[in-house]
């Protein structure tokens, strides 16, 4: 079973489904986000890039820093293991207890796999992929595409 999509995006997608609308959804006031103080300076960059693309389409509020906080927090985290990966390789050459070579793979591929994992979520989950897009419609009150004007 998925996780239940929000009104916001029910709406965009012009609510396939066709299922009742919560009318009583929560409706925290949409704006651009604040990096929070704890993040790296590379992440904080992250943070406010992501922030500024999804403010115009109206989907980010107060309530989604954590999500974006953790978004960012693995995308640092893919690629710092994608730099140990380029420097030590995909597998690590070790000799065991007999002097038999063995080649095992290195530890950040899986551990990098599993940040990509978290990206994309993340990702879908923010209407930041391709497929998650296509699943929306957004027009601006004047007729401009917000997809389009912002690069999403």
């Amino acid at each position: 079973m998925s996780a239940a999509k929000p009104t916001v995006l029910k709406l965009l997608e012009g609510n396939p489904g066709k299922r009742a609308i919560n009318k009583k959804e929560p409706k925290p006031q949409v704006k651009k986000l604040v990096a929070p103080s704890t993040l790296s300076v590379w992440a904080k960059k992250r943070f406010t890039y992501w922030a500024g693309k999804l403010a115009p389409v109206g989907i980010t509020t107060d309530l989604d820093i954590g999500a974006l906080t953790k978004l960012v927090e693995a995308e640092e985290e893919y690629s710092t293991l994608s730099k140990e990966i380029e420097k030590l390789g995909m597998t690590q050459v070790t000799t065991n207890m007999n002097g038999d070579t063995i080649i095992k793979p290195n530890p950040a591929v899986p551990m990098r796999a599993d940040a990509w994992r978290r990206i994309k979520m993340m990702y879908e989950q923010f209407g930041m992929t391709p497929s998650a897009r296509t699943k929306l419609s957004v027009e601006a009150p004047n007729g401009d595409d917000l997809l389009d004007k912002y690069g999403l």
